[in-house]
């Protein structure tokens, strides 16, 4: 049964759908409780692709609006009111956050976060996190603050792109005298279908940038724009039909929010709530409202949807400060999810309101663009004076002083001997000081020598004695790399052609790897790569290392099912001919010890950790359990005597990691040992070099012929 046609633009409150302002308030609501409680609801993200597909729907429909009312596009007007509509806000959450840095989040932290406000007051933040996802050194970062601006970001870029893309295709309907929404629905179509095929080949490679970055999200906003092309004709569709939609889209929806994961997103599967999103867009009706329009029409959810957008700014700032601040309960977020509405309700009605709907404004359109290049500059010297405010000289060695690091340790370590505080007492400086651990790494970051957690290509680098004959390959993840000072010299001293395998988060070995709680299949293909690369190289001398201690699945077996794989590999390198060393992963400390150093240089002992938990928490049991099964031998890092000749070896590092049986110190010998996470700063691995050359120089091979 067919119904009278529905008018382009139904009924309204004022200038605003008071449907599409109650799906505003599901996708914000969503995004808030996603962030808030996470488990409760799954696919919660999924409000920024709804407010995506809204976005796109607005923009293009204002646009096509006054180029059909005037003739042209106006940008000044258009950008203008944009201005007003995003930036004060914006810019007020910007500068409460840079100070609420200032008073509550460690000074350690100030350059991370002040970098990213001015990202985001750039509205460039997406690009800085997008890379940064991809860069290993960066994976313990602190959650920013300011990291939700991230969707800001690709709206304000597709803002900027889409009126003029617009305007050139309307100029080229009247050039060839078609239809200017017939040619604008095949550009975006164009655009939208470039966009969504490049989002599933990045998602489909592992590539995680896909998240941020503005060419994966131009898709779901082409859909909103779709959708406001064809609105006038689609709405003529018969009521029943347009019923069946508006039950099947809301339901698809719920099903996102409830049943999605983040992992690999966007993917096909978004494909589920941006088109639920534009059919609701299409096919809700205010002026014969079915039951999905009553529920978005409803007061408490329109009021809402109006204030979203500073929800949205507040929330994310609010849950990552308070963090330092206050103990995480569900009280306590459930205050925060009040406190981010209230504050939200504030800024609208005295910043936002005002502001965007000042005839001042209005009547002199250059001042909005004044006052958005002042809020810019405001963003970028409060993100720059956190930068510069941060400390400098936290454990600043004096001039000339050298550590000594593991030198410091006596030939055998006795766990009983000292206590943590025992190591710490006295020391008044450190090298690398806490400011600037992260940097200290080996050189193979800089040479390009770690495959990223993308490809699976094989990638090389050689060090040690370039000329000699023997090789020593150095195979693994961050933990097998982090040992590079040291195996270069050890090599070079020996003679032998130091060459690395390494790919980021990746364990040498045959078992399923974990990567953001799916399995790491880009993983499983290096290995085989790697495999077989070393088939053909057949190097006299391969050391290893990892940081994964159980293989992908869980499970009580799981510590059991990485061992067999670990097993599995190495013996195909013994059958191969090559001598096995294992490095035994360093202690899992479960914090950024360098942070923790840096707020309590009085105090270093508050930043120990304590010794068994971090050891079993590591790779350690695993490697162990994979060399009892080879026959192969442990020896103790600590321990003066060197070991006899094995086919396979692990190196037992704990002892000289943490040189005491009550808590593990974070400084030894004047020298801080780990740079992020459970990572060894290349200064220590250094200090090692002695230790391990007696070690590794009573297992390596000594003959010259290959």
């Amino acid at each position: 049964m067919s119904a009278a046609p529905l008018a382009t633009r139904p009924r309204t409150r004022g200038d605003l759908r008071p449907e599409i302002e109650g799906l505003r308030a599901v996708a914000v609501l969503a995004v808030l409780a996603y962030h808030l409680f996470p488990d409760a609801l799954p696919g919660g993200f999924v409000g920024v692709d709804i407010f995506f597909v809204i976005s796109g729907f607005l923009i293009t429909s204002h646009l096509l609006r006054d180029a059909e009312r005037t003739g042209r596009v106006s940008f000044v007007s258009f950008y203008s009111r944009r201005i007003m509509r995003l930036i004060p806000a914006a810019t007020l959450v910007l500068v409460a956050t840079a100070a609420a840095t200032v008073l509550f989040v460690p000074r350690i932290l100030w350059p991370q976060f002040g970098l990213d406000i001015i990202g985001a007051g750039t509205y460039s933040v997406n690009w800085l996190l997008a890379a940064r996802s991809v860069d290993y050194l960066a994976e313990d970062a602190a959650g920013s603050p300011v990291q939700h601006y991230w969707s800001l970001g690709v709206e304000e870029q597709f803002y900027v792109i889409w009126p003029l893309l617009l305007a050139a295709t309307f100029l080229l309907a009247r050039t060839f005298r078609g239809s200017a929404r017939r040619t604008a629905l095949v550009v975006v179509a164009f655009v939208g279908a470039a966009s969504l095929a490049y989002a599933l080949y990045l998602t489909s490679i592992g590539d995680v940038s896909a998240y941020f970055v503005t060419t994966t999200r131009l898709w779901e906003l082409a859909a909103g724009a779709a959708a406001a092309i064809c609105i006038a004709r689609v709405r003529t569709a018969p009521r029943a039909f347009r019923r069946v939609i508006v039950w099947v889209s809301a339901l698809a929806l719920i099903g996102s929010l409830l049943l999605v994961d983040g992992s690999s997103w966007p993917n096909a599967v978004t494909l589920v709530p941006i088109l639920a999103t534009t059919a609701l867009l299409l096919w809700c009706d205010a002026d014969a409202p079915g039951v999905v329009e009553r529920v978005l029409m409803l007061r408490p959810a329109v009021w809402i949807g109006g204030i979203s957008y500073a929800v949205y700014l507040w929330h994310w700032p609010m849950i990552v400060i308070a963090g330092y601040v206050l103990p995480s309960s569900w009280p306590v977020l459930v205050a925060i999810g009040a406190a981010s509405i209230v504050a939200a309700w504030a800024t609208s009605r005295w910043i936002e309101t005002p502001l965007r709907f000042s005839q001042w404004f209005r009547v002199r359109p250059w001042r909005s663009f004044a006052f958005g290049a002042t809020a810019l500059l405001v963003s970028v010297a409060c993100g720059a004076a956190l930068m510069l405010a941060a400390p400098s000289n936290v454990l600043s060695p004096p001039q000339g002083a050298t550590p000594a690091g593991a030198g410091a340790l006596p030939a055998a370590v006795d766990l009983d001997a000292m206590t943590a505080t025992d190591w710490l007492d006295g020391v008044e400086w450190a090298v690398p000081g806490p400011l600037d651990a992260v940097d200290d790494v080996p050189v193979i970051y800089d040479d390009g020598c770690q495959q990223d957690t993308v490809d699976a290509e094989v990638v090389t680098c050689e060090y040690g004695d370039a000329s000699a004959d023997r090789v020593m390959a150095l195979v693994g993840d961050s933990k097998a790399a982090q040992w590079q000072p040291a195996l270069d010299t050890i090599a070079r001293d020996a003679g032998y052609r130091l060459v690395t395998y390494l790919k980021s988060s990746c364990a040498f070995a045959d078992a399923q790897i974990e990567r953001d709680g799916t399995e790491y299949t880009s993983c499983a293909d290096w290995n085989a790569n790697v495999r077989a690369a070393l088939a053909d190289e057949r190097p006299d001398v391969v050391v290893t290392s990892q940081v994964r201690r159980d293989a992908f699945g869980g499970g009580d077996d799981a510590t059991t099912r990485m061992a067999d794989g670990i097993a599995r590999t190495l013996g195909e390198l013994v059958a191969a001919g090559s001598q096995v060393i294992v490095l035994g992963d360093t202690p899992q400390v479960g914090m950024n010890v360098y942070e923790c150093v840096a707020e309590h240089p009085e105090s270093l002992a508050t930043c120990a950790y304590e010794r068994e938990p971090a050891i079993e928490a590591s790779a350690l049991p695993a490697q162990r359990e994979a060399v009892e099964t080879l026959d192969g031998q442990v020896v103790d890092a600590g321990a003066s005597a060197s070991p006899p000749a094995s086919p396979v070896t692990l190196v037992d590092l704990n002892g000289v990691i943490c040189p005491a049986a009550d808590a593990c110190p974070p400084i030894v010998g004047n020298v801080l040992i780990y740079r992020s996470g459970s990572h060894i700063t290349a200064t220590y691995v250094e200090s090692l070099t002695p230790r391990l050359q007696a070690i590794l120089g009573a297992v390596l091979p000594a003959s010259t012929p290959r």
